[in-house]
């Protein structure tokens, strides 16, 4: 079953620090930004090129300057799919964070905060601070 995950976090750090992403133009990032995205919502992407151009709509020319990180970037699986390992990890995590907090949603989230105003004397869980008269 795919998760729905409603958005990918983006490590700048590691995208900035990435000597495969210094090396890509402007345009190649986008196409790069595309498919990270296509994974997140699916799990993978298509081992065709073709499909993945069709998918995020892809000019020829886009993606004939991305191609050559393509294999790096999207190593092929024993499925036959294509992942990005870094984007498998921060999937696995999401999702992982998802259902705990789903089930935590289902035990009825936070409870209430207590809404009593204050009194100005101290409750069971408070002591009155020695050297102070009453």
């Amino acid at each position: 079953m795919s998760e729905t995950l409603p958005y990918r976090p983006h490590d700048v750090m590691a995208w900035d620090s990435s000597t495969t992403v210094q090396r890509m133009s402007f345009a190649n990032r986008g196409v790069y930004h595309s498919v990270l995205d296509m994974q997140w919502k699916d799990g993978f992407v298509d081992a065709d090129p073709l499909e993945i151009k069709a998918t995020i709509r892809c000019s020829d020319a886009e993606w004939d300057g991305f191609e050559k990180h393509f294999e790096k970037c999207f190593p092929l699986c024993e499925d036959g799919k294509r992942r990005n390992p870094k984007c498998v990890a921060m999937r696995e995590r999401a999702i992982i964070r998802v259902q705990k907090n789903r089930e935590n949603g289902n035990k009825g989230g936070r409870p209430p905060k207590n809404t009593e105003e204050p009194n100005g004397k101290p409750n069971e869980n408070q002591s009155v601070p020695d050297g102070l008269s009453e």
